[in-house]
């Protein structure tokens, strides 16, 4: 083989042969550099290249030469072997292991040239790094005299996880230097093994028990907690040679041993605690109870052990007081207040043994046991003994937050003469009544005791006390002392005792003595004005009412009965003590009182006329001094008054009051209604919540329904719905109800009149679920609450909702008439003024006072004077309805009646809460306006995007706001102001045939404008003016038509395309100067007039809102065209700056940029008002849009449309 070898190359065998046995390095790289013949692949392929190497006699250099050249074809590792052999004998065993495992490396690293000065086992090693790695943890082993034969497995564990090799060969040369050899310790290896990829605790806890003294073979228990521990292992280690060095061998408390291993964490602060209960005599065997107190108080075992020892220090040994021990085991987190506490008590010479309650009580109260240990020193320290004063330690124990303050006032009745046997129910008054009132009571008894009232002789007044307020406690204690000395003995005086008892639970008892006082002097006795009513709750308020206002019987006879002034006693106490302060009297006003308590007299009293005549001469007093009356000018200064009285009450707003014409969204409702009865609601999703916040109805084979603003433009006071349809709604309930819940049973007679699914919604209404009820007709999201859903799946639960809100809409107005049917089932102790109690914001206040309103969604009032007991609660806002119709109670606990959806009031401002009565009027009626509504949510979408040709953002409060200028806060303000400019120029316009034409314009071409207006933008894709490019603002107002159009045609598909194409052609060219010159060139004449007043509306309607970003010049040079086709006069500048100052007030609610601003005289002046924050919530939200506008009183023009004449042509 070898010669036919040799005889490829051009020089003969024998020189080649004899080089290489020559070891001739140059002869042998000449020959195979310069005569390597392609054929000896075929050769190599069997064994003549082992021949070759064998014949250089491990000489590597030649070897080295001969594998460059023919490496690449040595292909078997035996060969590589055999190489390896001829070198390095001593390495051979693991080698073959290893070069068997990575064959394709050493096949790779053959092919590659190497360097000439590196042996040939480094040759081939060195691209093999894992082979490198093995080759020098073989060698590491050997030298710690770990050798190869007796050792096998620890070399095979390395192979078979070279990548571990480094952290295997360090610790088992570890164990090794520690004396733990592999043939008598082989399972600790096969751990290091198992755990190879772990930390190195494993190793160094077997080292650390080897070093000390820890013979495998006699604690393999804790070798093996460390194997099962290899994250934890040192420490574990550490922690038992701390208990050996606390002479805790492992042989004789081998339980505490193992607690360490079986403790998950903070073993260190458990063998601490050992080691102290070792070092100061606690033997394990005579203490165990307390060692394994220390096992199963983790993390507090130390703290514990300390206090097991002070304990003892102070006397309190273990065997004589174990119950003490077990407390501070029982409760380990607050050993250091229970061991303190115990210390002082034992100190005191109060012993377990004898006050075992006192113990069990700070036991009980272990946060606050030192303070409660402090209390019952200085119980024992003022002769309260524990045996005749119980109650009292007692009372410290419930109350160990307060032990200060009650031992303050035990002291204090105590000095007083007041000690606590013959007086235990002061005592306990005191213990039982809030920190805040106990300093009251305790001054009451003291003074009452000072002034020689006695408990003994007068126990009825420390009872009268006790029941009264307890924060006007000591104020009552002076009343009864101020009576008795003014000769009102109690004896022969108890009902004006009981009186001013009662007034002072309404925090007015001192004003009532006063008065009880004066009133005596002028001769008119309290027994006469008992008399004259009955001993009522209402008595104090109504007393106070007279007193506060210097009120005698006599002189007022004439004008009221007391009966009446009692229900209306808070508007009484208002507006007498109001005049009262203001400086108003009775004898020098007399045409004032007359006024006030006449309507005060009234049953149906009107409370605006009463709150708006003392607002207006208070507003006078306030500016003007009130002369007497021998003074200079006093009769003129009456008849001024007499004058403001007068114009007051004639100048109360006026509507026309009457029947409604039912709402076409109303009957739009109940069409809806009859629809969903009729279908399989199971099959169907129905409604859903955008992101709009707003709830969207689906019918089939119908388009979206806008149920938010379907329901905002109806008027559910007038809804009707028939019998039948009553019944399938009710069948739909029963497919969507599916949560059930206890419902109360209805009581009423004139509910139990109305059909079975109407009573069920009720019952539902009074539960829980009358929250979600009410969100979404308000529009806002559901709560998710089980008690208060109808149906998890959330489609079928607003389903629900709103047939029950309508069910119980149409229930309500039922009711009404049922009450007026059927008198004699009526209850008729109703409160003339029904209460209502509301979590109000101030926005929402001011959005009531502001305007005429309407609400939400269905309202519950109480027909009780206070109101139900939720509408107490702090932080609400209470509104009294002046004026109900006949209700019934719906709910027995809170008095709750219902009043429908729709229901149209008006709000003031009463003495101490809102005053709402409700105006059935036409003038108030709210117009529909869905379709326009509709329209700017459409418009929205695009008038949220950013621009295409400029950047405009700005970000307010977290709000991103691609188009600040020209957003939907202009364009809803623009939509508004179509109404007021038509009533305007219905008024005011020069052009006769203008005039005509805007007093004859209906409801609906109104509502076509303000959907224009809500497109008339929205293609604007930058700032740009007319006059900057009239080309691109060209394409602008083609896109705003373009989008215009293609709502009109989704929303109202069948509409009348004339009306269509003229309302598009004006935006169009909304704005243009030259539209009624040059574009508006239609044929017809009357048509081309239609047209050019459109455009001029809308066109106005726009300027209105400039202020925004004119100067007040540019805005005066804008409102031009407005002023030309004006007819100019006092009364037209003053509608006109009406108009334009509500619109600026409105941008002002929205939080907008503002440029220019109207002064009270209407002359326009530069400003510079920055957007504020709430202009993020008006841009990014249509409904907080819609709410800041109603903040805004609306102007005159649109607030009372008596003064426009369309009304006369409608």
């Amino acid at each position: 083989m070898i010669e036919y070898l040799l005889k490829l190359f051009a020089y003969s065998g024998h020189d080649l042969y004899a080089a290489i046995e020559s070891n001739d390095l140059s002869k042998v790289r000449t020959m195979t550099k310069s005569h390597f013949h392609p054929k000896l692949v075929d050769i190599c392929k069997e064994n003549a290249q082992q021949n070759l190497l064998i014949a250089a006699k491990g000489n590597s250099k030649i070897i080295e030469c001969l594998l460059s050249v023919y490496g690449d074809k040595f292909n078997d590792e035996y060969q590589i072997i055999a190489l390896i052999d001829a070198t390095q004998k001593g390495y051979l065993p693991p080698l073959k292991f290893a070069l068997r495992r990575y064959h394709h490396a050493t096949k790779s690293l053959l092919r590659s040239n190497t360097s000439r000065e590196k042996t040939l086992l480094h040759t081939i090693l060195r691209k093999n790094h894992a082979a490198v790695k093995l080759c020098r943890n073989f060698a590491e082993l050997t030298k710690n005299n770990l050798l190869y034969q007796k050792n096998k497995a620890l070399y095979q564990s390395i192979l078979k996880m070279p990548s571990y090799a480094d952290i295997l060969t360090q610790r088992f040369v570890k164990l090794a230097k520690a004396n733990l050899t592999f043939q008598d310790h082989e399972p600790l290896y096969q751990a290091i093994i198992d755990s190879c990829g772990d930390n190195e605790d494993l190793a160094e806890g077997f080292t650390i028990l080897a070093m000390n003294n820890y013979a495998y073979q006699s604690h393999k228990p804790l070798y093996r907690a460390l194997i099962n521990a290899p994250y934890n292992a040192t420490n574990l280690a550490l922690n038992f040679l701390k208990l050996a060095k606390a002479n805790l061998t492992f042989q004789d408390h081998e339980p505490l041993y193992q607690a360490i291993i079986d403790t998950p964490g903070r073993k260190e602060d458990v063998t601490k605690g050992f080691a102290i209960l070792a070092k100061n005599n606690y033997s394990y065997q005579s203490h165990k109870p307390l060692y394994q107190a220390l096992i199963n108080t983790r993390g507090n075992a130390t703290n514990l052990a300390h206090r097991f020892v002070e304990l003892a220090n102070e006397g309190l040994s273990y065997l004589a007081h174990e119950p003490l021990y077990q407390m501070l085991i029982d409760e380990s987190y607050f050993a250091n207040q229970l061991m303190s506490a115990f210390v002082t008590l034992a100190k005191a010479n109060c012993f377990y043994q004898s006050h075992k309650p006192l113990y069990q009580a700070i036991f009980n109260n272990a946060v606050q046991a030192r303070d409660l240990a402090h209390g019952f020193l200085q119980l024992i320290n003022t002769n309260f003994s524990y045996d005749n004063h119980e109650p009292l330690y007692q009372a410290l124990s419930r109350n160990p937050f307060h032990i200060d303050n009650l031992m303050d006032k035990f002291i204090q009745l105590e000095h007083a003469g007041l000690s606590y046997l013959g007086h235990e129910s002061l005592y306990q008054v005191i213990i039982d009544n809030p920190q805040d009132y106990q300093n009251n009571l305790v001054q009451a008894f003291v003074q009452l005791t000072n002034a020689g009232l006695n408990y003994w002789k007068h126990p009825q007044l420390y009872q009268g006390l006790i029941m009264s307020n307890p924060s006007h406690a000591n104020e009552l204690a002076q009343a009864y002392i101020q009576l008795e000395h003014a000769g009102f003995g109690f004896e022969k005086n108890e009902p004006l005792y009981q009186v001013l008892s009662n007034a002072f639970k309404s925090d007015d008892g001192i004003k009532v003595v006063e008065g009880i006082v004066e009133l005596a002097k002028v001769n008119f006795s309290y027994q006469d004005y008992l008399a004259k009513v009955n001993i009522t709750k209402e008595i104090p308020e109504v007393l106070i009412a007279l007193l506060q206002a210097d009120i005698n019987y006599k002189p007022y006879s004439d004008y009221f009965s007391f009966n009446i002034l009692i229900t209306n006693d808070k508007l009484a106490t208002y507006a007498l003590c109001t005049l009262k302060q203001a400086g108003f009297s009775l004898d020098q006003h007399q045409h004032l009182f007359h006024v006030i308590l006449m309507e005060l007299s009234k049953e149906r009293c009107r409370y605006q006329l009463v709150l708006n005549t003392v607002n207006q001469v208070t507003s006078y007093a306030k500016t003007n001094h009130l002369l007497e009356r021998n003074a200079e000018g006093f009769d003129e200064q009456c008849q001024k008054l007499n004058a403001i009285v007068d114009v007051g009450v004639n100048s109360l707003p006026s509507f026309t009051e009457g029947p409604l014409v039912k709402s076409e969204n109303t009957i739009w409702i109940e069409s809806i209604l009859d629809q969903i009865s009729h279908l399989t609601v199971d099959s169907h999703q129905l409604i859903t919540f955008n992101a709009q916040e707003h709830y969207i109805l689906t019918l089939p084979e119908q388009g979206d329904i806008n149920l938010t603003l379907l329901i905002n433009n109806a008027n559910l006071s007038q809804l009707t719905l028939k019998k039948d349809l009553i019944a399938r709604l009710g069948e739909r309930l029963k497919e969507l109800i599916t949560e059930n819940t206890t419902l109360d049973t209805l009581n009423n007679p004139i509910v139990q009149l109305l059909p079975r699914v109407q009573q069920l919604a009720i019952k539902h209404y009074i539960s829980e679920r009358y929250l979600n009820i009410n969100k979404l007709f308000r529009s806002e999201p559901l709560v998710q609450d089980h008690s208060r859903i109808l149906n998890r799946e959330s489609d079928k639960n607003m389903l629900a909702c709103f047939i029950l809100g309508c069910l119980l809409n149409d229930a309500a107005n039922k009711i009404t008439v049922l009450a007026d049917s059927f008198p004699e089932k009526m209850d008729c102790s109703q409160e003339i003024l029904l209460d209502r109690g509301e979590k109000l914001t101030p926005e929402i206040i001011a959005t009531r006072l502001a305007n005429p309103w309407h609400f939400p969604a269905l309202t519950s009032f109480s027909v009780y004077k206070e109101g139900a007991s939720y509408f107490n609660m702090p932080g609400t806002t209470r509104t009294k309805l002046a004026n109900p119709p006949r209700v019934c109670v719906i709910n027995e606990i809170e008095g709750e009646a219902l009043l429908a959806h729709g229901t149209q009031v008006i709000t003031t401002q009463g003495p101490t809460y809102l005053l709402s009565e409700i105006k059935n009027s036409p003038m108030l009626a709210r117009k529909n306006n869905y379709w326009s509504e509709l329209a700017i949510a459409a418009a929205n979408k695009y008038l949220s995007k950013a621009y295409v040709e400029a950047n405009c953002l700005i970000y307010l409060k977290g709000y991103e706001i691609a188009r600040p200028n020209h957003n939907s806060t202009h364009t809803y303000r623009v939509m508004l102001c179509i109404e007021q400019i038509t009533n305007y120029f219905s008024h005011y316009a020069a052009d006769e045939e203008f005039k005509d034409f805007c007093q004859s314009l209906n409801d609906t071409e109104i509502e076509w404008l303000r959907v224009a207006a809500a497109f008339s933008i929205t293609g604007r894709e930058s700032e740009i003016s007319a006059g900057e490019n009239l080309t691109k603002y060209d394409e602008f107002r083609a896109a705003s038509c373009q989008h215009f159009m293609e709502f009109v045609s989704k929303s109202k598909p069948n509409i009348d395309s004339r009306q269509l194409e003229r309302v598009s052609e004006v935006v169009r060219y909304m704005g243009n100067p030259h539209y009624e010159d040059k574009i508006n060139l239609h044929p017809n004449e009357h048509e081309r007039k239609i047209r050019n007043y459109y455009h001029r509306l809308l066109s106005i309607a726009h300027k209105i809102d400039l202020p925004r970003c004119y100067s007040a010049n540019q805005y005066h040079n804008a409102m031009k065209i407005c002023r030309e086709l004006s007819q100019p006069g006092e009364a037209q500048q003053t509608m006109l700056n009406e108009i334009i100052r509500y619109n600026i007030e409105l941008i002002k609610a929205h939080g907008g940029r503002l440029s220019c601003d109207i002064k009270a005289d209407g002359t326009m002046v530069d400003v510079s008002t920055s957007y504020r924050e709430i202009y993020g919530e008006a841009s990014s939200s249509l409904k907080r849009l819609f709410e800041l506008t109603q903040t805004v009183t609306k102007p005159q023009i649109m607030r009372n449309e008596t003064l426009s004449c369309r009304l006369k042509i409608a």
